[in-house]
């Protein structure tokens, strides 16, 4: 994020080159809202409880909710076109990160609205990654523009990660997520 921010500075972006700390900015921005977004998905699951007995988020939050994570993938898939100057090893390390990422926010979506997920959130997801891709070859944004979304798309990230990768208190292990750490700065560093 420190390389985007030192990007942006230089860019001309209208708005962003008023702002002292854009990447970060942005990054708060991401995880602010998502992190708003689950806190609504939440919200309207517990009323459905209460109200109907049904354990899944109202139709319309899980369109709002499904319509946001498809802007995220249509982003990652915008974003996989500069995956090109990267060597195999790097990409195939991004893959098996995405990949887990992926699975969990699949189970996460497929927890909180059911139904409605397995029959068209996740196909909408998967389109929206496709959607990406063909955006990403028929535009071309220049360097600031990507890194400005980057940075939004890094800050949901973060938070999908602390909230939904890492186990809850009582579940977790600090050994293992020391080892984990380990491990994978032992690939970094061995590349």
């Amino acid at each position: 994020m420190s390389h985007a921010q030192e990007e942006i500075e230089h860019a001309q972006v209208p708005f962003i080159i008023y702002l002292e700390n854009h990447v970060y900015l942005l990054a708060l921005l991401g995880l602010a809202v998502f992190y708003g977004l689950d806190s609504l998905v939440l919200q309207s699951r517990k009323a459905n409880q209460e109200e109907q007995n049904a354990d899944r988020a109202g139709t319309v939050i899980f369109w709002i909710h499904i319509s946001a994570f498809a802007a995220l993938n249509v982003i990652l898939g915008y974003l996989l076109q500069d995956l090109g100057a990267h060597s195999l090893y790097t990409c195939i390390l991004f893959f098996a990160a995405l990949a887990l990422h992926f699975f969990i926010i699949d189970h996460h979506l497929y927890e909180h609205h059911k139904t409605p997920y397995n029959q068209r959130g996740r196909w909408l997801l998967v389109a929206a990654i496709i959607l990406g891709m063909v955006l990403g070859q028929a535009a071309m944004l220049d360097k600031a523009g990507v890194l400005i979304i980057w940075s939004f798309l890094a800050g949901s990230i973060i938070l999908n990660v602390l909230k939904r990768e890492l186990p809850d208190e009582q579940e977790s292990c600090f050994m293992s997520f020391i080892v984990g750490a380990a491990l994978y700065t032992g690939l970094l560093l061995a590349k």
